[in-house]
């Protein structure tokens, strides 16, 4: 029996030897497997990510689209309504404009009308003058019955 343990003993020391080189085949496959699946899984890490980062940016790329079109809409109303507000303003001028013509031509028609009366007033005043004139030089002519040269004359001296 003691011969037994002895070479029990260099049995498994030879299995131990011999498992030792299993061991270290068997730890250098599992490290190569570890690097292989960190490797893969490092490679999927980055397809996922890339992936996401595309969806993301077309996301964004949409919503900044949506955003733009949204400004451009926004923008075009604030046009509009801008429009309007000069063509509310342009109109307000233009009946403003028209009703100042309109005030000038009436008393511009005014002024005209009351000229033309002051004008025949003064021609029948001038007329009226000269009738005046002729009816004192006949007057005078026949109350003192002197040619019209002495009249004027006389006239002139008192």
């Amino acid at each position: 029996i003691a011969e037994g343990k002895t070479v029990g003993i260099v049995i498994t020391s030879s299995l131990l030897t011999l498992r030792f080189g299993e061991a270290e085949d068997v730890k250098n496959q599992i490290e190569k497997l570890e690097r292989e699946e960190e490797e893969k899984w490092v490679q999927t890490f980055r397809e996922k990510f890339a992936k996401k980062k595309v969806q993301l940016e077309g996301k964004q790329r949409i919503e900044l689209e949506a955003l733009q079109v949204k400004l451009r809409n926004a923008l075009n109303e604030k046009l509009k309504i801008r429009e309007m507000e000069l063509e509310k303003l342009l109109q307000r001028f233009q009946n403003l404009k028209s009703e100042l013509e309109n005030r000038q031509n009436l008393e511009l028609s005014k002024l005209t009308v009351n000229s033309t009366k002051l004008l025949s007033r003064m021609a029948v005043s001038r007329q009226s003058v000269a009738n005046i004139n002729a009816s004192i030089d006949n007057y005078i002519g026949s109350r003192f019955n002197a040619p019209d040269s002495i009249r004027s004359r006389d006239i002139g001296q008192q």
